[in-house]
């Protein structure tokens, strides 16, 4: 009976605890080598360095005691392994299992480079029977049993061991017999050849049951040795082609095919090695990125969203040249390189071709898609430079050509890195920039031209830096939307404002306390959050809704977090609506009759030509100013610097004026100081 197989892999001294962990990860719990390894253990001629623990064992034995026995701790199974090596056959050793005699079939097993990898055992316990056959018989000092294949004359078993046949060559006498014997399973003959020691002078030779038994153990060990090397073999084929297949997929997108980004990174390092070693001149990464996907992501689905991506990835295969290469980044990213290209001509007109193919349109199940892109280009020349380094140049080139209105393919240069740093440095300082107050409010006066009196100001934000100094608005608050501490800090803005107000209101309350504007984003509009915080403010303090003025852009009528529904919330609370910029955004007319605001500002642009010699622009003003008045809006006008500007807007009936002319943004004190003696003067 097979009782038992065994595996003992080969492993490095060196490698021992290592090994003993890995097995104990593996839920071999409390698995060691035993006995320990020693300073004092004779060497091993076929271990070199090496010991034989054993790590498997078929699976009705898992918990048996011998996993962790180093196998060349055992003599007899030593002397096994070293005749199983030096004849390339079978080893065998006897053995006792609970009492019964058994035999141990120790198997070689070898790498494609020949090292020996670990040993194949097979325990076979004999029964009563058998087993007295092969103790009184088949093992015993005066027969011995060798199997052999024909035509090759190798030899697969040999029954002594560890005895010899007795000789004395005086009474007795070694006779011999063999039988061929065809074995369909291995589709081969096997010669069996018994031996046997005779004193009486006569040949004593096994008959065919004994023959039959012999050869069924034989055949039975065999079969399960073979087995498992077979089984081993073929693990270690699939092992193979699965860790080919995971090297490929380390390398390569799952979703579009194309090279990933570990395959991107040793790319660029290789392109840099040869850089270094003047194989090279350079090479180009070009950083593209897919305009409008995310429209068309959200609205037609993600399923949608991954055809077009592998769409442009077909696109991408199929248009670049032999030795360039294509790789997914991320997202709707793309990354090309280009090895020893550095020519701006020709880089140029290899992106404005990428830029055609990949703008054409896209039938995705029937339905047409368009997209653009925007690709920025590094230029690599340099062999110092790192793979974070080039992406960087690159991103932030494709950052400018995404965000600029007609260039799509942009050259890295060292001012935009220099712009990139500085945008970084004032995101990461506008963080903490309202918590040590470094934010401060001004406040800007806006006249009537009636009377040339105050009638409201309107509240900019100002940033004044310890280190910097103070940073235009232009600089930071876009940083604030992008980020989202728009909100917060327009918390704060409206805050302060009804503070302000609140201090004027007790001091007068009456007709004389001007109105605060407050500049308003789309992001403050999600989830209706101004909505909410003119709400709590109000609330909190005593003066009328109206002395709060909201103003938004053109521009921000025609996001989605701006509605009219949302607008008339807040008109409703008594606040006054200001249309700010207007006239520079790519509405119509008709938002003026849509979007219930009381007061258009016409936008400086407009201002700063009227009185300087230009009809049209003069008339455009006048038709802006007449147009408000027809549906009942009054009009503020921005920018204003000369007196012949406020002439003109005067003699066209403009409500109110704001600028240089009369005055410059001022501090919350300047302000109170202005209307006072304003109170004065009227008094």
């Amino acid at each position: 009976m097979i009782h038992s197989i065994m595996w003992a892999p080969t492993v490095a001294l060196d490698d021992v605890t290592d090994f003993e962990r890995s097995a104990q990860q593996q839920g071999f719990l409390g698995y060691r080598l035993t006995p320990p390894i020693s300073a004092h253990d004779d060497p091993i001629w076929f271990l070199n360095d090496s010991t034989l623990p054993i790590y498997f064992i078929s699976s009705s034995f898992e918990g048996s005691d011998y996993l962790g026995v180093r196998l060349e701790s055992d003599p007899t199974a030593v002397s096994a392994m070293s005749r199983s090596i030096s004849g390339n056959r079978l080893g065998v050793v006897d053995y006792v299992e609970e009492g019964q005699l058994g035999a141990r079939l120790i198997l070689p097993k070898f790498g494609q480079d020949g090292a020996l990898d670990g040993f194949v055992v097979a325990n076979i316990i004999l029964h009563e029977l058998l087993g007295e056959i092969w103790h009184s018989e088949v093992n015993s000092n005066h027969t011995g049993i060798s199997v052999f294949t024909k035509p090759n004359d190798i030899k697969i078993f040999e029954s002594h061991i560890n005895t010899k046949l007795e000789d004395d060559s005086f009474s007795t006498r070694i006779v011999s017999a063999s039988r061929t014997v065809r074995i369909p399973l291995f589709n081969t003959k096997w010669q069996l050849s018994i031996s046997n020691t005779d004193r009486s002078g006569s040949t004593a030779l096994y008959g065919l049951t004994s023959v039959f038994l012999i050869l069924l153990l034989t055949v039975s060990a065999a079969i399960a040795a073979n087995f498992y090397a077979t089984r081993l073999k073929v693990s270690d084929q699939v092992i193979e082609e699965k860790t080919r297949s995971l090297a490929q997929q380390a390398v390569r997108d799952n979703l579009t095919n194309l090279s990933n980004r570990t395959a991107l990174s040793s790319e660029v390092d290789k392109q840099l090695s040869l850089l270094s070693s003047g194989q090279s001149k350079g090479f180009s990464i070009l950083f593209i990125d897919l305009d409008r996907f995310k429209v068309i992501n959200d609205s037609m689905g993600h399923l949608h969203g991954d055809k077009l991506l592998q769409k442009v990835a077909s696109r991408l295969t199929q248009h670049c040249r032999s030795n360039d290469m294509s790789f997914r980044f991320g997202g709707d990213e793309f990354v090309i390189c280009l090895p020893g290209l550095t020519s701006k001509d020709a880089l140029s007109d290899i992106c404005q071709r990428y830029s055609k193919v990949l703008s054409q349109p896209y039938n995705i199940d029937g339905q047409s898609c368009h997209i653009g892109t925007s690709i920025g280009i590094s230029v690599v020349t340099n062999p110092t430079q790192t793979l974070a380094s080039i992406l960087r140049e690159a991103d932030t080139a494709m950052y400018k050509a995404k965000t600029s209105t007609h260039e799509k393919v942009v050259f890295f240069h060292e001012q935009m890195f220099n712009q990139a740093k500085k945008r970084f440095t004032l995101e990461q300082e506008l963080t903490n920039a309202l918590n040590l107050k470094q934010l401060s409010l001004v406040y800007q006066p806006i006249y009537s031209t009636m009377d040339d009196r105050v009638v409201g100001f309107e509240s900019l934000l100002r940033w004044h830096h310890p280190e910097f100094g103070p940073i235009s608005p232009v600089d930071f608050v876009p940083i604030a939307e992008e980020t989202g501490l728009i909100v917060k800090i327009g918390d704060w803005i409206a805050s302060e404002c009804c503070k302000t107000l609140q201090r004027l209101w007790l001091k007068k309350q009456d007709e004389s306390v001007p109105r605060i504007n407050i500049n308003v984003s789309a992001k403050q509009f999600e989830s209706e959050h101004i909505y909410h915080t003119l709400c709590r403010l109000l609330n909190e303090y005593d003066f009328p809704p109206h002395l709060i003025g909201i103003e938004i852009t053109e521009s921000m009528l025609l996001s989605d977090e701006c509605s009219a529904h949302q607008l008339q919330r807040i008109k409703d609370l008594g606040v006054v609506l200001y249309l700010d910029d207007f006239g520079t955004g790519y509405s119509s007319l008709s938002v003026l009759n849509d979007y219930p605001v009381d007061i258009i500002k016409v936008d400086r642009s407009f201002v700063n030509r009227i009185a300087m010699g230009e009809s049209n622009a003069d008339s455009l003003c006048q038709a802006i100013i007449n147009m408000a008045h027809i549906i009942d809006l009054e009009v503020v006008a921005e920018g204003v610097e000369t007196s012949e500007q406020l002439a003109v807007l005067t003699q066209h009936k403009c409500n109110y004026i704001q600028g240089y002319l009369k005055s410059k943004p001022l501090s919350v004190c300047c302000l109170e100081n202005v209307l006072e003696n304003e109170a004065k003067l009227t008094a």
